[in-house]
């Protein structure tokens, strides 16, 4: 099977469809994993619906997330690349089971910061330490995305498609003024290894796991509950978040010690 040209016409019909660059990235990558699978067929038209089930089952053994990630990029490429859209009509995605966020202590994580001596990764975990913002979010900030006259960092297509504006507290300023003025970077604000790119994913969460032994996502999920704590209002947190949904903001009450507390307290009070 000639994945590479199937590939390069799948990347086309996304970049025409305006997908974000890190979905484009993220199917592209499971879709070619998954093209993988069935070996030098002659070319994916061929493939059935009954193998593409019997594939995606085994992915579903391994990972829910792998699995959810690889549906949505067939659904397109069989559906919307080469006009299949049957063989996946029946393929729904897994049932995702909501857990509770996993929160790390403010204090902890403050402390392990401190500890870091490589400015660019200490500036990078304090981003998200002091922002909340999402990992692709910070792979792909741009210098211009910084404001020198205002305290805040401008998140340009997040998830959804949406741009918004996320408050810079003055220790982050210090922080990225000191990566800036030793790294010089000129567009994206943490380079990555090729000329030209950007940061990967991949080689951030090695940062912040070897850094402060937390998944961006974990920070993340800390510095909303810290948000909840200060008495910052649910709209004012979802959109800070870029949360499409309050419902999603409203996970935090349960893992808020401050929220706990205060329904404890009133328990007691109609208890006497």
């Amino acid at each position: 099977m000639d994945s590479e040209s199937h590939l390069s016409v799948f990347d086309r019909e996304m970049r025409l469809r305006g997908f974000r660059p890190a979905t484009q990235e993220t199917y592209h990558y499971y879709l070619a994993r998954f093209l993988r699978e069935f070996g030098d067929r002659d070319h994916p038209k061929n493939i059935n619906e009954e193998e593409i089930k019997e594939k995606l089952d085994l992915i579903g053994m391994r990972s829910k997330c792998e699995l959810k990630q690889t549906i949505g990029a067939a659904k397109f490429f069989w559906g919307e690349v080469l006009h299949q859209p049957r063989k996946l009509i029946h393929v729904q995605y897994p049932i995702w089971h909501q857990k509770l966020p996993e929160v790390i202590d403010r204090k902890v994580l403050a402390e392990r910061i401190q500890k870091i001596e490589d400015v660019r990764d200490r500036a990078i975990v304090s981003t998200f330490f002091d922002t909340g913002i999402r990992l692709n979010e910070l792979c792909h900030l741009k210098v211009s995305d910084i404001p020198k006259d205002r305290p805040i960092i401008i998140v340009r297509e997040g998830k959804g498609g949406k741009d918004r504006i996320v408050p810079r507290t003055r220790e982050l300023r210090e922080i990225l003024g000191e990566y800036w003025l030793q790294d010089r970077p000129d567009d994206w604000l943490f380079p990555g290894e090729k000329l030209g790119n950007y940061i990967s994913p991949v080689t951030v969460q090695r940062i912040t796991r070897d850094c402060v032994q937390a998944h961006p996502h974990q920070i993340r999920h800390s510095y909303a509950t810290a948000l909840l704590e200060k008495g910052t209002p649910l709209p004012i947190i979802q959109a800070i978040l870029g949360h499409k949904n309050i419902t999603t903001t409203m996970r935090y009450l349960h893992v808020s010690n401050q929220a706990l507390q205060m329904v404890s307290s009133n328990l007691l009070e109609i208890a006497a």
